[in-house]
């Protein structure tokens, strides 16, 4: 069986926060960021000045933020950590936290590797061809990407193959958490 990994930024109680009341912070347009993360604009119209505040002096040592409604905001460490290669179907949106660059990413091409027949999930009551969560995976191997971050059609989550998860734990990239999936 290959194994998958979720990504997402970690949930420590040390962690860092953004300050989105800054009004550096607050001047971004996230309505447009957001449209543009969930394809409802092209990537183009991804604003080209998202500045983002954290108001503590070791922020860029954090690799992982969370953002709502996004699948987080990533460092140029974790980039080079996973390896560029390793985000085909994703685009990398570009922002600057505390004069750091780091990346939103955008899903451009959904893996459709979820074997729905194997895989345990909860539908949702008012269409129940819809996926609300997955409580239990399979995947169809052979659709599987070899090395790489991924999405898959039903849930927005940011999935990895176990390689790219290797690079991440040996990189030792802090506030980000990787887990099999179950």
């Amino acid at each position: 069986m290959t194994l998958v990994y979720e990504c997402r930024p970690s949930c420590e109680d040390v962690r860092l926060q953004i300050d989105f009341e800054n009004a550096v912070t607050a001047s971004n347009d996230w309505l447009q960021v957001g449209e543009v993360l969930d394809g409802q604009r092209r990537p183009e119209e991804f604003p080209s000045n998202v500045i983002i505040y954290v108001a503590d002096h070791r922020a860029t040592e954090w690799d992982g933020f969370m953002v709502a409604g996004t699948r987080g905001l990533f460092s140029q460490r974790f980039v080079d950590t996973v390896g560029k290669p390793a985000f085909h179907g994703l685009t990398l949106l570009p922002a600057m936290l505390n004069g750091a660059t780091y990346y939103f990413l955008r899903c451009e091409e959904p893996v459709d590797c979820l074997d729905r027949s194997n895989a345990a999930f909860e539908t949702f009551r008012c269409n129940p061809t819809v996926i609300k969560r997955i409580t239990h995976y399979a995947f169809h191997s052979e659709s599987l990407p070899a090395d790489a971050c991924f999405v898959l059609p039903e849930l927005p989550d940011l999935l990895l193959t176990e390689t790219v998860a290797q690079r991440l734990q040996a990189g030792n990239v802090k506030g980000v958490r990787v887990r099999p999936l179950p």
